[in-house]
């Protein structure tokens, strides 16, 4: 827009040595009002009336030092804080010094840029007045490390930008007040060590920038506060290789920028991740065909645009690659240690972290399950509809603990109950035969649920791969020992897996109850699953991983406990299923049917039972 006014506030800035004005235009903008710009130019005097503009219009001023020829910015030389209390913004580039007491007058900054400066360090108490401060940019300075408490008042502050400065070191509870934060750079420094007590109290934080440091490793736990974190800048750094650890409950990352480090390879547990790689060169030549091969890039010195995606995900790897890793968190991750013991133990707490309990209304142990994705659980079929009729349950009727140790405690870190929206019941599953051929089915949480340390979800055993040729697995499950009774803490048991045709010729009654999708599992010696143990998973490990294999079907009656544990007990195999449960597009947990219109459903024969 035209310019609205140029004033001059000579005698304003009498100390400054210099004549000033302010060069003003009119901005509609979230604040509207005049923006101000501070500049000397003793020739332009009284060009208009002062009258013309009143200090409550002037939202935003700045201050450019070098056209200036100012150095020093001091409040007794600029005091206008004092003349312009309303001001909304304020922006200052290219000095030397500021003075502690600048900014205390301007009690209603909403934005405040700091920039381009040679300024070193910033007081303790520089923006201590400054509490509805919302934007805060401190970039392309000089500053080697900032006081503790500088942001102790800035509880609104929603962007803080401190990149480009050569910070070296932060106190450990520098942000500790800034609660509200969702984006953070510190881009373009000289950290060297993460501290994890930097980010425990930013649970907000959606995008963090750390690229351009000398970071040589990530701990563990170092990010496990920001659940809500979305991307990831970690480019231009030092780091060998990157743990899985590191992004262990985030459920909402989708991007991780890895360019320009020494990665010689990816922890494998980020095979959830797909690894691409976009080829950054120069030129304009590029090779039109789809690059799955660097062999395939006839000439140095071109610029290609396509997606460099290697076959084997964890071969994103080289300095020169521009490397993205962008999926959800790796699945299947416990940090508890395994024996070697064959009979049931008490599990920990944690330990299993894709542990379900489903719960009647009234409180009542029904059966276990696992836990798939942020809203799915699966389990048994006949959990929900009992062979011959004998009951019936729908998602009003019950809902899922999740997180739990002690089923029975109350109040138990970690553990939350959740509704249920729907129950998805296996189309071929029959209440009305003997066999229980498609005794599967899925929960779908009434809520969408966030990963904790006690919370996670497990992995599904695919078609053809190694792993699902493994022959021992194990259980976590509240069925009923050999006391009669329904557990409180979940017990593990190992079993072996036999397949459908040993089953079968074991016992000629399991032969008529089982299919060629179940198999079998047991000792057959007094040790197995029980009662309670339906629609839990059977999980076999592989290199720390932990993979759905199974689901508790069924156990021939006898004992104490009503369960013959001298008999083999019926699992549900997940590999017959596997494409009801997932669709495996982009490595994503995806029930077909969830997303499908329910006129589709009940075409294929779906039985949907919905809340009201």
């Amino acid at each position: 827009m035209d310019f609205k006014c140029i004033l001059v506030y000579s005698l304003f800035f009498i100390n400054a040595q210099l004549t000033f004005c302010f060069k003003c235009k009119y901005r509609e903008s979230s604040y509207t009002g005049y923006e101000c710009e501070l500049i000397p130019d003793a020739i332009i005097i009284g060009h208009q009336q002062l009258t013309d503009i009143q200090d409550d219009d002037i939202h935003k001023v700045r201050f450019h030092g070098n056209s200036n020829k100012i150095t020093n910015f001091t409040e007794s030389q600029f005091p206008f804080c004092k003349r312009f209390k309303n001001a909304k913004v304020f922006d200052v580039y290219e000095i030397e010094f500021i003075d502690k007491n600048l900014l205390k007058d301007c009690k209603n900054l909403i934005e405040a840029w700091i920039y381009y400066t040679e300024v070193v360090e910033i007081s303790s108490d520089f923006f201590t007045e400054n509490s509805k401060l919302i934007t805060l940019v401190l970039s392309r300075n000089k500053i080697t490390t900032l006081p503790e408490n500088i942001f102790i008042n800035q509880h609104e502050v929603d962007e803080l930008l401190l990149d480009e400065n050569e910070l070296n070191f932060l106190p450990s509870k520098i942000f500790k007040s800034l609660t509200k934060l969702r984006t953070l750079y510190l881009g373009k420094n000289q950290i060297e060590v993460l501290n994890q007590a930097w980010f425990e109290t930013l649970t907000n934080l959606e995008h963090l920038s750390l690229n351009d440091n000398e970071i040589t490793d990530l701990p563990e736990n170092v990010f496990l506060s920001l659940e809500k974190l979305q991307k990831l800048w970690l480019d231009g750094n030092q780091l060998t290789t990157i743990h899985a650890d590191s992004f262990w409950d985030h459920r909402h990352l989708t991007s991780i920028l890895l360019k320009n480090n020494k990665i010689q390879a990816l922890d494998e547990d980020l095979i959830d991740f797909t690894a691409v790689s976009t080829l950054d060169m120069t030129g304009n030549i590029c090779y039109k065909k789809t690059i799955t091969k660097r062999e395939q890039i006839k000439r140095k010195l071109q610029m290609c645009f396509e997606n460099y995606q290697p076959r084997d995900k964890l071969n994103a790897k080289g300095s020169s690659l521009w490397n993205v890793l962008e999926g959800s968190r790796a699945c299947g991750k416990s940090k508890i240690v395994f024996g070697t013991a064959f009979y049931a133990t008490q599990t920990d707490h944690g330990g299993h972290p894709w542990n379900a309990a489903i719960i009647r209304n009234n409180g009542k142990f029904l059966c276990g399950g696992t836990l798939l994705s942020h809203k799915l659980v699966i389990t048994a079929a006949h959990c929900l509809e009992g062979k011959r009729g004998l009951y019936h349950f729908d998602a009003r009727d019950i809902s899922v603990i999740l997180g739990a140790h002690n089923i029975s405690q109350s109040h138990e870190k970690g553990k939350i109950t959740v509704g249920l929206k729907a129950t998805h019941i296996h189309h071929e599953w029959n209440p009305n035969v003997d066999s229980y051929d498609a005794d599967i089915a899925i929960l779908e949480l009434e809520n969408e649920i966030p990963f904790t340390q006690f919370i996670q979800p497990i992995c599904i055993v695919k078609p053809g791969s190694e792993i699902a040729n493994k022959t021992f697995g194990y259980v976590t499950g509240f069925g009923k020992s050999e006391r009669a009774d329904i557990e409180d803490i979940a017990r593990l048991v190992k079993t072996p897996i036999h397949s459908y045709q040993d089953c079968g010729a074991e016992n000629k009654i399991l032969q008529s109850l089982i299919s060629n999708r179940a198999f079998c599992g047991g000792f057959a010696n007094g040790t197995g699953v029980c009662t309670g143990d339906s629609g839990s998973g059977l999980i076999v490990v592989h290199e720390n991983r932990h993979y759905l294999r199974g689901i508790v079907s069924a156990s021939l009656y006898g004992g104490i406990n009503g369960c013959n544990l001298n008999e083999y007990s019926i699992f549900t195999d997940v590999l017959g299923f596997y494409g009801w449960i997932r669709t495996g597009k982009d490595d994503k947990i995806l029930i077909q049917e969830l997303l499908d219109e329910n006129r589709r459903l009940k075409a294929n024969g779906t039985q949907i039972h919905k809340n009201a």
